[in-house]
């Protein structure tokens, strides 16, 4: 096959496009940027209108030529397709399995972050502003009520593997109020009033 061979050329369109998506959706799973979903959207439907037509035009060209070789391109974007699928489906349930607990943090402008406790033992941390999040994912484990984070580090906020929950009061208007954190233990093992998250 050569640059001037139509399969060769087909077979090329599907190739660029498949790793394009299978690429931005993996990568999409530890950062979102703004507007990141509707350029996604865009890829997918321009990608879907790509696979159709050559799909259209290697059916045509194996019913006059009944040679296998014709449908190498349309073979190649059903596994780009299944592997789009499989990667979605994997991440929708990495992301919506049951929640243990689920706190966050909020600076109070732009920027915050989310931990979820997943019952499986895993967890997923988001962190970011209004322009994007970061997204990390591991396990955790509970040992004498104390949280424990496969990871020591995060980002600027989550900075320890090691969080505990507490109950913490507060007096607005003269009314003493509770509120349940998770604070973070620092490497001496003291607590840090000034590093929690609030739970949902």
């Amino acid at each position: 096959m050569t640059f001037s061979n139509p399969l060769f050329l087909r077979l090329i369109i599907i190739y660029f496009f498949g790793i394009w998506v299978v690429y931005d959706i993996y990568q999409s799973f530890g950062e979102s940027v703004i507007f990141g979903d509707l350029l996604q959207n865009i890829l997918l439907i321009v990608s879907g209108v790509a696979f159709i037509l050559i799909g259209i035009k290697d059916l045509k060209e194996y019913q006059l030529t009944k040679n296998k070789r014709s449908l190498l391109p349309l073979a190649s974007g059903i596994a780009f397709v299944l592997t789009t699928l499989s990667l979605t489906y994997y991440q929708y349930n990495r992301l919506n399995s049951p929640s243990f607990l689920e706190a966050s943090w909020s600076d109070g402008d732009w920027n915050g972050g989310t931990l979820d406790l997943k019952r499986n033992g895993d967890y997923v941390y988001s962190s970011g502003s209004g322009l994007g999040q970061d997204f990390f994912y591991g396990t955790y484990s509970i040992q004498d009520g104390i949280i424990l984070l496969d990871r020591p580090a995060f980002d600027g906020f989550l900075t320890s593997r090691k969080l505990i929950l507490k109950t913490v009061a507060d007096t607005i208007e003269q009314k003493i109020t509770y509120e349940k954190h998770l604070v973070m233990i620092n490497k001496n093992g003291t607590e840090n009033p000034l590093k929690y998250f609030r739970i949902f």
